[in-house]
């Protein structure tokens, strides 16, 4: 399967997630907002900047929404987060790019839950410095800890090595 097609998916799902938050945002489970933000992450460590930008294009418009809603800086803050995960992951993706499958694969690894952690705090960080809010250690650790991140983390890693094997098998033809 082409790489592009599974970065489409991803990003269609997260435009799922963003609408849903739109409409069911108190009815849905904690761990659909996990599962958004750990798509975020992987997009752009995976795929590059280009679907990284185009995955945050429905994080940014939600966001957006919820500001203009709410009437806080809350949710402009973590679009800034958000932002800077996504340009970092996506710099990583290029240099994880050249290396071997099994380096990629750990280091993709390592990176993803550090991408994970690093958004979240950098959130709580600038609630706490613009807004005056204190941490929110339960979200961060509740996100960190998520089976879902186990799973999203699976699921990189065979993609990685199932991506590798089938560039390996069309250079071999």
């Amino acid at each position: 399967m082409d790489k592009k097609y599974v970065a489409y998916g991803l990003i269609f799902l997260n435009v799922l997630l963003q609408i849903a938050s739109c409409f069911w945002y108190r009815e849905l489970p904690g761990f659909v907002w996990t599962l958004a933000n750990a798509i975020l992450i992987l997009v752009p460590l995976v795929f590059g900047l280009k679907m990284g930008l185009l995955c945050l294009l429905p994080v940014a418009a939600s966001e957006l929404l919820w500001f203009f809603k709410l009437g806080s800086f809350g949710p402009l803050l973590h679009l800034a987060s958000f932002a800077i995960a996504v340009i970092l992951m996506a710099a990583a993706h290029r240099r994880l790019e050249a290396m071997p499958r099994r380096k990629r694969a750990v280091l993709s690894g390592v990176l993803f839950i550090a991408g994970v952690a690093g958004e979240e705090l950098l959130y709580q960080g600038l609630r706490l410095l613009v807004l005056q809010k204190p941490v929110q250690w339960d979200s961060f650790f509740g996100e960190i800890f998520s089976p879902v991140i186990l799973i999203v983390l699976l699921l990189l890693v065979t993609f990685i090595n199932c991506s590798d094997s089938e560039s390996q098998e069309r250079s071999q033809k």
